[in-house]
């Protein structure tokens, strides 16, 4: 498996309302097949905006109502998304003159099988629960994480079964529409597909919704630990606990209540300014987004924090490629297949990152 950065904005949907391919592989050279990351982007200070991502030729309302960007930010969510033989997805938009679409980067090794939004929330009681769905067996499951209350700032999160990590966030309360979200959030289902969820006592309006899940050939070892450390109004080094030289995922969040935020995470060396004003956090808790980024050998990213006092970065875990999955190539078993490009196989550790 291997995580290819980028940041790149996509073209806009042609139309309001209505589901547009773009080819990612013409646009940006992603290679076909690969699992894409994209951002949602709603710029629009006093409404929120549907927003969606999905396979070509999907029949699935894939959407997400995404919060209001006040106070002059932006709300950023992050959603998975696979594109097909071709290099194609589509995009949706409720509002193409206030939303923009980013492709934060492809995942190749795996694939992706997405949902339209499965809820698999638990009894709000501050209490860890069993949820899940057989669909998710020994899955890595895309989550996001959100609060609909209007009053309150709400706990929720999710993590493996059997796991002692209150991993969770109190994210801020919603505004008059969309959601108030963190997302996305990785877990890792057990073998009858569960995990456990946490829904805060606080008040209706906590939403657990899972968006899609990996192939069997990708785990992931969950963490839970605020790397940030200090204020760089620049991109800096940053020594994270995440394992060397992995696919580490990380969640930026703003929890000032006041005005808006920059943060970002890159991989060392990368000139890329792959960085978002996060907007202010209403009534308390916090608003933020997922990524993933490749940690060098020496366990070393690069972060951009405006302020160290409101910006956090949560390091939530590492994805890893499971031996052995690599069962056909170009639809040839292979055990039948003798050499690659006239290479002996024996000779070929990897084919596109998988062994």
């Amino acid at each position: 498996m291997s995580w290819t950065e980028l940041f790149q904005d996509l073209p806009d949907p042609a139309l309001n309302f209505t589901w547009d391919a773009k080819d990612l592989f013409a646009l940006y050279g992603v290679p076909k097949g690969a699992v894409v990351l994209v951002a949602f982007v709603n710029q629009e200070a006093d409404s929120d905006n549907l927003m969606g991502v999905r396979q070509n030729g999907s029949g699935s309302n894939r959407w997400v109502g995404v919060q209001e960007a006040e106070g002059g930010g932006n709300q950023v969510m992050t959603v998975f998304s696979q594109t097909d033989p071709n290099g194609v997805i589509e995009i949706y938009s409720g509002d193409v003159l206030n939303t923009k679409f980013t492709l934060m980067g492809y995942l190749t090794g795996c694939t992706y099988t997405e949902r339209a939004s499965r809820t698999e929330g638990v009894t709000s009681d501050g209490t860890w629960r069993t949820t899940g769905h057989a669909d998710y067996t020994n899955r890595v499951v895309d989550i996001r994480l959100s609060n609909l209350n209007q009053t309150n700032q709400l706990e929720v999160g999710v993590r493996e079964t059997g796991s002692a990590i209150q991993r969770t966030f109190t994210i801020m309360e919603r505004e008059a529409a969309g959601s108030a979200l963190v997302a996305t959030i990785l877990v890792q289902a057990d073998g009858a597909g569960n995990f456990e969820g946490f829904e805060d006592a606080g008040g209706a309006g906590t939403g657990i919704h899972a968006m899609g899940y990996f192939s069997l050939n990708v785990s992931f070892t969950e963490g839970h630990n605020d790397e940030g450390a200090g204020t760089d109004v620049a991109w800096g080094n940053e020594t994270v606990s995440a394992p060397a030289n992995s696919i580490s995922q990380f969640i930026i969040t703003n929890s000032l209540t006041t005005d808006e935020r920059w943060g970002g995470i890159r991989e060392n060396g990368s000139a890329l300014n792959r960085r978002w004003n996060i907007r202010e956090a209403e009534g308390g808790g916090v608003t933020g987004f997922g990524d993933l980024v490749n940690v060098d050998g020496a366990q070393v990213i690069e972060n951009y924090i405006e302020n160290g006092a409101d910006i956090d970065l949560w390091y939530e875990g590492f994805l890893t490629i499971l031996p052995g999955w690599l069962h056909k190539i170009y639809g040839v078993p292979n055990a039948n297949i003798g050499k690659i490009m006239g290479v002996p196989k024996p000779n070929i550790e990897k084919v596109m990152g998988v062994t």
